[in-house]
């Protein structure tokens, strides 16, 4: 791996999933991705946005009330959401709060083989970046809709990373249509970060 911070989950936040290599990724601990599964990582070039001080806004405004984000569940957002004056406030502390709550899922879903609900968690947590945080690209989000045409299970993105949860003897085809549709669209090579021998 190029990049020492890809992330599975967490993007424009503190906490995150780091992606270490094609099968493992790290949490509190390294997870190790069962056999059967391939993490692809592949980085294009994107516009740059700013996003990472939106949490850090949304930390300063529950400190002073004496919370703290990582201790909340998603249940508390009505409950504190009125401490949040801007809308778009309310709509970062809602997507931190659901990205959490899909990040602590994760361990469980690899430890039980539950690879179909981490691909849809994925989609979920891409979903809810575009529409709570409104930071993504059009560029990002066409290689949305290729992961699922060339049938990525799940798909997320990392800054310039695009992360695609796939079945490992699929994964050099899914590579190669990837790389052959970015390039016909914006005439730019995608470039693999993980090495697939």
């Amino acid at each position: 791996m190029k990049n020492n911070s890809i992330y599975l989950f967490g993007l424009g936040l503190q906490k995150n999933i780091q992606v270490l290599t094609d099968k493992t990724i790290k949490f509190n601990d390294v997870l190790t991705i069962h056999n059967d599964y391939a993490i692809i990582v592949l980085s294009f070039n994107k516009e740059i946005r700013t996003y990472n001080d939106k949490e850090t806004r949304i930390i300063n405004i529950l400190n002073e009330h004496k919370l703290s984000l990582y201790e909340l569940n998603v249940e508390d957002f009505y409950q504190y959401e009125s401490l949040l004056v801007d809308q778009e406030d309310k709509d970062v502390f809602f997507h931190c709060l659901h990205e959490y709550y899909r990040m602590n899922q994760i361990d469980e879903l690899i430890q039980t083989n539950q690879y179909n609900k981490i691909a849809r968690l994925m989609k979920d947590s891409y979903n809810s970046f575009k529409y709570y945080y409104q930071t993504t690209t059009q560029k990002q989000d066409y290689l949305m809709i290729l992961t699922e045409q060339h049938h990525a299970l799940g798909a997320n993105i990392s800054d310039n990373h695009l992360v695609c949860l796939v079945k490992d003897n699929k994964k050099q085809t899914f590579i190669k249509k990837m790389k052959e549709s970015f390039k016909n669209t914006y005439g730019q090579p995608l470039i693999s970060e993980v090495n697939h021998d």
